[in-house]
């Protein structure tokens, strides 16, 4: 039996708790520390993981529907030990590749590339990691079920 399993796969969808900034606020003033800009809101998240466990690691895409409030050339996201293998925006059906920078200290992943206006876009990644055994993100564990140790 190979360590591969099926795909876990998820859908979310998110309702922010505001569609902007007050009159007169910029929707990308600075956030607060482990908080996010909120000039590009997410709508929706496709997800799916390929976890192989006889190898400890994972590959995933995730396609994220988002509003764009404020025109911009970055967009950050929260991300930890990933090593992103393709990003790319699409607008208004066009693919635009984008340039990726992990920040491992903020454990934020910043992705650049052509201006996006404001109005709705999708960002499309392909991404590979670890499955660690440190209990955050994607992680593994062991169990023993009838005398036998067993990796979830």
């Amino acid at each position: 039996m190979t360590g591969t399993v099926p795909p876990v796969t998820s859908s979310q969808n998110n309702s922010p708790q505001t569609t902007g900034p007050p009159d007169g606020v910029a929707s990308h003033d600075a956030p607060g520390p482990g908080r996010l800009p909120r000039h590009v809101l997410p709508r929706h998240y496709a997800l799916e993981l390929f976890p192989n466990l006889d190898t400890g690691t994972f590959s995933g895409t995730v396609a994220i529907d988002v509003d764009v409030m404020a025109a911009c050339n970055e967009v950050v996201l929260h991300a930890a030990d990933l090593e992103v293998a393709s990003a790319v925006a699409v607008i208004d059906g066009v693919r635009h590749d984008l340039a990726v920078t992990l920040d491992e200290a903020t454990e934020q992943l910043s992705l650049h590339g052509p201006n996006l206006g404001a109005g709705p876009a999708r960002l499309e990644l392909a991404f590979t990691g670890v499955l660690n055994d440190r209990l955050r993100g994607f992680y593994r564990s062991t169990l023993v079920l009838d005398g036998e140790e067993r990796t979830i």
